[in-house]
């Protein structure tokens, strides 16, 4: 088997880099030819980078503007969070509640799957966002509420997701795998209080360490050094 990253796959992978470690603003327009020169290829692999990360939901490609990275200004992104941690935790209890044999081991692959990952790069970080997307799609759905479930999926944005990650230092990441395996736990014990206060706490820890780097990025910016 060839394992060797096509030209589109190394731009894909430096320009989703590049987003994550905030080198571009939320709105920021993303102009190709300088994205080839920063990323070192020629401007259809460029291109075809760029439709991926909008599949990915990391940029918007508009007619007329062109692509441009994902907006979430610092009011979005919270009034995101307040939306998630009022909305999730009402689904894990219905999980919990509905407890199903199946959904508690599938949450449990998920959570050894993202405990097995080693912190420190970015394919790590995006490999923990995307199971962490479907661990808490899998919490969503096991409650057995489908409108729910749509205001759920509607509120987990991947850009939000994975810039939190990436603000992570191994503190915050082994308690956000902490938090899955209390999640995990009160759904199997079908403990419906203790898996609505561990989504809550979960999604609270989470929106904290998102505007904790969001600061420490901004202090680095004017020129105060970062935390």
């Amino acid at each position: 088997m060839n394992n060797q990253l096509s030209a589109a796959d190394i731009a894909y992978l430096r320009i989703r880099d590049l987003i994550m470690e905030r080198h571009f603003a939320s709105g920021e327009r993303l102009k190709e030819e300088e994205l080839a020169e920063l990323v070192g290829a020629s401007r259809t692999p460029v291109r075809e980078a760029l439709a991926r990360l909008q599949n990915e939901g990391l940029i918007t490609i508009h007619k007329n503007r062109g692509a441009v990275v994902s907006e979430h200004g610092e009011e979005s992104a919270r009034e995101i969070f307040e939306l998630r941690t009022m909305v999730e935790p009402y689904v894990a209890r219905h999980a919990a509640i509905r407890r199903d044999d199946d959904v508690v081991l599938a949450l449990s692959r998920l959570a050894e799957e993202m405990e097995m990952l080693e912190r420190g790069d970015s394919d790590s970080v995006a490999r923990m966002a995307q199971l962490n997307s479907q661990f808490h799609e899998l919490v969503a759905r096991a409650a057995g509420l489908p409108r729910t479930f749509e205001i759920v999926n509607g509120l987990v944005s991947t850009m939000l997701v994975l810039r939190t990650f990436a603000s992570y230092d191994h503190g915050a990441w082994d308690r956000s795998l902490r938090h899955h395996r209390e999640i995990l736990d009160a759904i199997r014990l079908q403990d419906p209080d203790w898996a609505e206060t561990a989504m809550r706490t979960h999604i609270r820890a989470g929106a904290s360490e998102y505007f904790r780097g969001k600061r420490s990025t901004r202090a680095s910016t004017d020129g105060f050094g970062g935390s």
